[in-house]
């Protein structure tokens, strides 16, 4: 009877552990549904793409499982918004709600997986409701075109409790789970390529497969490396399709214009700023200008923290396993992300810690529960820790979650946040200019081009608005220095074209 009652207590324990998760997640990104569509990439996703627009045909499907649009091939994306569309039609909060929905999945799979893992219904909870409602969090969640973070991050939870589930009964069908829903996971996003050595460091711990009580053999490793091979073969493949799409696309930066010694630069930084923004996370955006200028002794101070922790890390492996397994995540997971490959213009983004941070939370949860562990009353102030935690983050992301409402509120805050944030202006350019608010989109213009002055997106902008200015001769100028740029733009050169025969047709009249 003793054993039924502590059984069913566990039953009872985790049922409130997933819904408190899917309440807080519901506090925080139940808003999310009443928002608008975002001027920053929602049009390439939804807005402008006619194949999406149409929802699931014959023809969508074939371009989806085509298309290298978006610079990626990730046809489970696109899919997936059809089907949004199919169901929905093209509206903005039905498109969110279905993030809203992957989130909360992928966040109650969290739970389960490492519950299962531990047996830690505290520690584990906490890890689950720190991914749930982090304000680093709430881009991939608000934004409509992040689909491709939390599908990918919903396949990853599958794939990893398919895992699981072959570490208890190995077989051929149960490792065919785990690929498929693998290959499934890169289909939507080529992030998940460090999803293998994720699977190697939960080997180490908590499933002890690599050794036991903390230590490592040789023979087990190098099986639990074997084991992996059909999912590293997937996972080069992924990576080989990224860069080829990237290519395509025009996405990734040269080493003349991003030498090597800045992305080493930019990556140092970087890693210790996401762990900035996740202790304390302020001055958060919806993108963050690449700095061509750091200093030696920013650059020596973001080493130092990296080194360190990695030492200290490396020094407890045996007595604290999980801060060599949080680490090693954190840094390995943000790696096809961190900027030594340059792929676009910004130097971080919030949504790219969506899986890393998982990391960060095991160190944190494990870590501060063994702190406790002496303390008369481990269990309540552990609990105090969490909830303190927890209503402090929620707070902030609810505030940031408000921010993603529409694109002027999102450029504007963004702008009050950072330093010369080119294309917040640009963009809010672009949305004055649709308003027909041409000196207000000017001085948006004129000031990304300040930032900038490279920038074709805001010179095409400010070509246009002079034309509307009736300045045809500037904005022929504009857009002479934009196809510089950008040569193979044909939109860009037609409008040159067009405008020198109307300055032409114009000087033939007056003479």
């Amino acid at each position: 009877m003793k054993t039924n009652r502590t059984v069913k207590s566990f039953r009872y324990t985790d049922l409130f552990a997933y819904l408190f998760l899917i309440i807080i997640i519901l506090i925080v990104f139940g808003q999310i549904t009443g928002h608008e569509f975002i001027n920053f990439d929602d049009d390439i996703y939804i807005t402008s793409n006619i194949h999406v627009k149409a929802g699931l045909s014959s023809e969508s499907v074939a371009w989806a499982l085509t298309t290298m649009k978006a610079e990626f091939w990730h046809p489970l994306t696109w899919l997936s918004l059809m089907l949004d569309t199919q169901l929905y039609g093209v509206k903005a909060g039905g498109y969110l709600f279905t993030g809203l929905l992957l989130h909360i999945f992928s966040t109650l799979f969290l739970f389960g997986i490492f519950k299962n893992m531990t047996g830690s219904v505290w520690n584990s909870g906490l890890v689950a409701a720190l991914f749930a409602i982090h304000p680093l969090h709430v881009e991939p969640v608000a934004w409509i075109a992040a689909r491709k973070d939390v599908l990918s991050t919903f396949f990853m939870m599958l794939t990893v409790l398919c895992y699981l589930r072959y570490v208890k009964k190995p077989g051929m069908i149960t490792y065919l789970s785990v690929c498929l829903c693998f290959a499934a996971g890169l289909m939507a996003k080529p992030m998940l390529v460090t999803l293998p050595f994720v699977l190697l460091l939960l080997d180490y711990w908590p499933l002890e497969r690599a050794g036991a009580n903390g230590g490592i053999t040789f023979s087990r490793v190098k099986a639990r490396v074997w084991e992996k091979i059909p999912l590293l073969f997937l996972s080069a493949a992924a990576g080989a399709l990224a860069v080829l799409a990237q290519k395509a696309g025009g996405g990734i930066g040269t080493m003349q214009t991003y030498p090597f010694s800045l992305r080493i630069a930019n990556a140092l930084v970087s890693y210790v700023g996401y762990l900035s923004k996740t202790v304390w996370p302020r001055d958060l955006a919806f993108f963050y200008p690449y700095h061509f200028d750091f200093s030696a002794a920013r650059t020596g101070v973001a080493l130092t923290v990296v080194v360190l922790l990695t030492l200290l890390s490396l020094k407890l492996w045996k007595r604290c396993p999980y801060l060599i397994v949080g680490w090693l995540w954190y840094l390995g997971t943000l790696l096809p992300v961190i900027g030594l490959v340059k792929i676009g213009g910004a130097a971080m983004a919030d949504r790219y810690t969506y899986i890393p941070l998982i990391g960060i939370f095991v160190m944190i949860s494990w870590g501060v529960s063994d702190l406790l562990k002496h303390t008369r009353w481990k269990r309540g102030a552990f609990g105090v820790f969490s909830i303190v935690l927890i209503i402090q983050f929620m707070a902030i992301a609810r505030v940031q979650t408000g921010y993603w409402s529409d694109s002027t509120r999102l450029f504007e805050h963004a702008i009050e946040v950072t330093e010369d944030n080119y294309m917040a202006h640009n963009n809010l350019g672009n949305i004055k200019f649709r308003q027909d608010k041409i000196h207000e989109a000017m001085a948006h213009y004129a000031e990304a081009l300040r930032i900038r002055p490279d920038f074709p997106e805001a010179l095409n902008g400010m070509g246009a608005s002079l034309v509307r200015s009736g300045r045809i001769d500037a904005a022929i100028d504009c857009f002479q220095q934009a196809l510089r740029l950008t040569p193979d733009n044909t939109i860009i050169r037609n409008n040159i074209d067009k405008l020198e025969a109307l300055s032409k047709s114009r000087k033939q009249n007056r003479n």
